[in-house]
């Protein structure tokens, strides 16, 4: 795909980014770096740019397979569909201090034809090789590499992922000297797999298990990055090639690969001694029962060499240095045909003569020129014509003298740059402070850490061992602790919820407890830190929990007018049902009695029956009946009856008449 077309669908998807130049070549596709202007501010991503399928030849070569178009496109759609899985993967690692962070993605259908156009933005770093050709390489920042692809590694492993492609090509430096992992392109997660997973990954990093198509685990990954640390470690060079600078040609790599496929037992890195080259070693066990068990142990090992000082004396001395190697030396020699033993101009560290460098006599760059024992030779000859040589050499002595003080003089106002990492700026202005120094240590930004704790110095901006004048300066970035992931605190019972927090290495703080018709007493309703954000180490979430329904108290509306009463009951958020009933006792339109006792705790909107009084009920009407007459029987033969009115009460009373 042409760069005008890249803008053109650029535009479409993200308005504002510009594509601005061709920085590398990652699986399936190419990355660009892209720069946004807004408001006088200029923000920069990496643009990965992947097209499926990725020419008309790979596409002519399945339906050569027999497929027809149809189907063909149902292939690469699959594909589309895989490449896309991993952005919800990339999603989940998001803000993790050593993982590369992804920002946004996007995919395109091309119009004409079968195919699509896959977007993904994601933030801008320096490729490690890129940063190592430009900058001095040493053992400490190795070491530190070592670590933070650790600190990546444990990451994957808390995600039950395995990377399978970790090579110096997927690793990162950011600007603040942390290292990253990236290219989780053919990553896959553990539970979508059983029996022997797939053979992918690049040779040269690949452990031999998953070459030989056998079943593994994440300690492939210790595999690889234990091949990295090799590389660095050896003059650039991998286990079993022909030590710098020989040429290494196609069938050396081809052959180191078998022996180390075969289990050959590896020479240590030529640039590392002591515990440093046990743990590379250890790392690349062709065994992975001989592996570190985890990236977590390894990461520690690695640590204790930048801590402990026995073992850091081990691992690097004085002069922490791998440099380039002067090739150019060598090949002089070899066009003067003269026999040469390969050495790098730098000194196997440790290592040291009486003139700085390690001797060798078969090599004569190793020996300085000779210097005699004396420090000055006078000639004794005083015959005619060499009476000048006196003045001579008395002009020599003093200018000799001269340049001794001005050497002296100068380098008593040098100093050498101390390893401060992992100091406080407390701590490390202390130490710089003092005779042997005099120099100045000054915090110009945070970062975030997983192997350095808060408040200690991440990197410092000139290098241990460098000479610099006193009184310098040394800017230094100091860790705000691991990079938190929010966790989601809602929904969960407080308890539960504080040791989530507290495990994720959080401060966890109940702001306030508030009443809540749907959500359960005791339960997180609510958390101020967004979940899936970042946050710093030790950093406070404030959550609301419920306190469930709330409850009332039913107050006592017995003997209040009906109207009062029910105005009590809504001011109290309760309902209310009113019967009526007569009552000697109580005023008609008071309340007689209610059904539910004062005090009694209920919901809101609970019902109060009321039964309220309709006063006395009223006295029957008095009335008077009179009987008809009779003398005797009835036609029937049957006796008739009699009445007689009881007068006090008006009732007519019934009798039989005999």
């Amino acid at each position: 795909m042409e760069k005008q077309e890249i803008q053109e669908q650029l535009n479409s998807i993200w308005k504002g980014w510009e594509l601005k130049e061709l920085i590398g070549e990652g699986s399936y596709g190419k990355v660009y770096k892209i720069e946004r202007d807004e408001f006088g501010h200029v923000y920069q991503s990496a643009l990965k740019v992947i097209t499926i399928p990725q020419s008309s030849a790979e596409y002519k070569s399945v339906i050569n397979d027999g497929m027809d178009e149809a189907s063909a496109k149902e292939y690469f759609y699959s594909i589309v569909k895989d490449i896309v899985e991993e952005f919800t993967l990339m999603s989940r690692l998001k803000g993790n201090t050593n993982i590369v962070s992804y920002e946004d993605h996007a995919v395109i259908e091309i119009p004409d034809g079968i195919g699509w156009n896959i977007f993904i933005r994601m933030e801008l770093l320096t490729p490690v090789l890129d940063y190592y050709r430009k900058s001095t390489l040493s053992i400490r920042n190795i070491v530190k590499l070592g670590i933070d692809m650790c600190s990546a590694l444990e990451i994957c492993g808390q995600y039950n992922i395995i990377h399978r492609d970790v090579k110096p090509e997927n690793i990162f430096i950011s600007e603040l000297g942390s290292y990253k992992l990236g290219d989780f392109g053919i990553a896959k997660q553990l539970e979508k797999t059983s029996g022997s997973l797939s053979r992918k990954g690049t040779i040269n990093y690949m452990a031999p298990e998953v070459y030989k198509g056998e079943k593994y685990d994440q300690t492939v990954d210790i595999y690889s990055l234990g091949l990295v640390l090799y590389r660095f470690l050896n003059n650039n060079r991998m286990p079993f090639v022909p030590p710098h600078p020989q040429p290494i040609l196609y069938a050396d790599k081809e052959e180191a690969n078998i022996k180390r496929m075969k289990g050959l037992e590896m020479d240590p890195p030529c640039n590392a001694l002591g515990k440093l080259a046990d743990v590379v070693i250890k790392a690349c066990s062709f065994d992975p029962e001989n592996r570190y068990k985890s990236p977590s142990d390894m990461k520690r090992d690695l640590i204790s060499l930048l801590n402990d000082g026995d073992e850091s004396e081990d691992a690097y001395s004085d002069n922490d240095g791998i440099h380039k190697i002067d090739v150019n030396y060598y090949s002089r020699k070899a066009a003067e045909n003269e026999t040469v033993t390969y050495k790098s101009t730098e000194l196997p560290i440790g290592e040291k003569s009486d003139y700085g460098v390690r001797k060798d006599d078969s090599n004569p760059i190793d020996d300085p020129m000779p210097v005699s024992s004396d420090p000055m030779i006078v000639s004794t000859d005083t015959g005619s014509g060499k009476k000048w040589i006196p003045v001579v050499l008395t002009i020599i002595v003093l200018m000799a003298a001269g340049i001794l003080v001005y050497f002296f003089y100068n380098n008593s106002r040098k100093s050498t740059v101390p390893y401060i990492t992992g100091m406080t700026v407390d701590e490390a202005n202390a130490l710089v402070t003092q005779d042997e120094y005099e120099l100045v240590v000054q915090q110009t930004g945070e970062d975030y850490s997983d192997s350095i704790e808060k408040g200690d110095i991440i990197s410092q901006n000139i290098l241990e061992g460098t000479s610099v004048d006193k009184g310098t300066v040394i800017e230094v970035i100091v860790s705000r602790g691991a990079r938190i992931s929010i966790p989601d605190l809602v929904g969960h019972e407080t308890r539960e919820a504080e040791d989530i927090a507290v495990s994720a290495g959080l401060n966890y703080n109940v702001s306030e407890e508030v009443y809540s018709d749907d959500v359960e007493a005791g339960i997180v309703m609510t958390q101020d830190l967004e979940a899936g954000t970042d946050a710093d180490e030790g950093q406070t979430i404030y959550v609301t929990v419920s306190k469930g329904k709330e409850l009332i108290a039913v107050p006592n509306v017995t003997g209040m007018n009906s109207d009062e009463a029910i105005a009590v009951l809504a001011d109290l958020m309760l309902t209310y049902e009113i019967s009526e009933e007569y009552s000697n006792d109580v005023e008609a339109g008071n309340i007689i009695s209610q059904d539910i006792a004062e005090g009694n705790m209920v919901e809101k909107n609970t019902m109060v029956k009321l039964v309220k009084s309709i006063g006395p009920e009223p006295k029957p009407k008095t009335t008077t009946t009179t009987a008809p007459r009779s003398t005797g029987s009835n036609s029937s033969g049957k006796s008739s009856k009699s009445s007689k009115s009881n007068k006090s009460s008006g009732e007519v009373i019934w009798e039989d008449v005999k």
